[in-house]
């Protein structure tokens, strides 16, 4: 009998190694199996409820008991979000499941996924965004006086030449002056002629809406689709995300490079723009928008649109003020080139929280018209 022991252990040894590499097998297979990208045939995705397409789903793991979700470009402004180390739970009929949080002071999101059974899985994964930033709610742009406005554009130095080619009278002017008719004439515009108001819930969905104010700008009320803006903050900074399919390029005079580039904003807009974003009060926030962001996007604006302004018709007070086919796509490019050499050129968009319930339903008095901007402008010249 004793003779026998050392060999009855010897024989359970290496029977429980034998099982134990077997499971150490199975389970390398099987994280083999649900280690890839999911996508369309693979994927069924959903985004605060609603199904999402074009969105892939990156999972790596090494031994089908932990896993590592990757979020490939699906949240606004966070392009390669990874959940990591996600407790894996397999059930009886073979599936895994997983859940995990991820969170810091402007947004919580949440991941809850099934991977199904056999060699070619499929993945489910449900993903909850919720903003927390103050930002959530109803705003419009501040309304204009003449001490402030809803935008502030700062072009430094102030000493810049800038041809007018015309424009409100002028063949030449300084960035300082540049920069206070710009403010006077957006602000006037989209402070007072433009009834213009955004809405961001807690989902982060962004939506804009707008009306005109004005019998100077017939501009018929609208409102963005549903799901083509979305929204984030994360440090300081605010993300606009833009639906691709809501984006239409036409070739126009453009250049094969020019649609390239174009495209190529397109997709950078689809990930989401940075913003910087400054909540002064409770009821007033700005957003700040830097030469850096704004240049390749007006860069490729002004390529796009110099044949439409160049067979406006600008009318009589459009003439007046030094508005013609000529002149204004000239002063468009004079616009990028002042962007380009100046040491500063920067805009701020100031918003306040709107306390009315329809974003098409004002009744502010109509106070300015092109007459008045002209006016103003000519007192900012002398």
């Amino acid at each position: 009998m004793r003779k026998l022991l050392p060999s009855i252990f010897t024989l359970c040894f290496f029977i429980f190694s034998a099982c134990s590499d077997n499971n150490e097998d199975q389970q390398s297979q099987r994280a083999k199996e649900i280690t890839k990208v999911y996508r369309e045939t693979n994927l069924k995705l959903t985004f605060n409820g609603k199904e999402t397409k074009n969105r892939p789903i990156k999972c790596i793991s090494v031994d089908a008991k932990v896993i590592d979700v990757n979020l490939m470009y699906l949240i606004t402004g966070e392009k390669d979000l990874t959940f990591k180390k996600v407790p894996l739970r397999e059930t009886a009929d073979g599936k895994y499941t997983f859940q995990a949080e991820d969170s810091n002071d402007d947004r919580i999101i949440k991941i809850e996924g099934t991977i199904s059974a056999g060699q070619n899985r499929i993945l489910e994964l449900n993903v909850a965004f919720e903003s927390k930033t103050p930002l959530v709610g109803k705003w419009k742009l501040k309304p204009f006086t003449f001490v402030e406005g809803p935008l502030d554009v700062q072009i430094l130095p102030g000493d810049m030449p800038i041809n007018m080619y015309g424009i409100w009278g002028d063949d030449e002017t300084d960035s300082k002056t540049l920069s206070e008719i710009l403010n006077l004439i957006g602000g006037m515009v989209f402070g007072q002629m433009i009834d213009l108001r955004f809405e961001f819930t807690e989902s982060g969905e962004m939506s804009a809406a707008w009306n005109s104010q004005s019998e100077t700008i017939p501009l018929e009320p609208g409102k963005s689709k549903d799901g083509m803006l979305k929204f984030n903050t994360k440090n300081d900074n605010f993300y606009m995300a833009v639906a691709l399919d809501s984006i239409k390029i036409t070739k126009s005079e453009l250049s094969n490079d020019d649609i390239l580039a174009i495209i190529d904003l397109v997709q950078k807009t689809y990930n989401g723009l940075p913003l910087k974003i400054e909540y002064i009060d409770n009821e007033n926030i700005a957003l700040y928008v830097n030469r850096e962001l704004m240049l390749p996007y007006i860069e490729a604006i002004v390529k796009s649109i110099k044949p439409t302004l160049a067979s406006i018709d600008y009318g009589e007070m459009g003439n007046n003020l030094g508005l013609n086919k000529e002149s204004v796509p000239k002063f468009a490019d004079e616009i990028v080139r002042v962007m380009k050499e100046a040491d500063k050129f920067d805009i701020k968009i100031l918003l306040k929280l709107d306390d009315d319930k329809s974003a098409n339903n004002l009744e502010l008095p109509i106070k300015y018209t092109w007459n008045d901007i002209l006016k103003n402008v000519n007192n900012i010249k002398k």
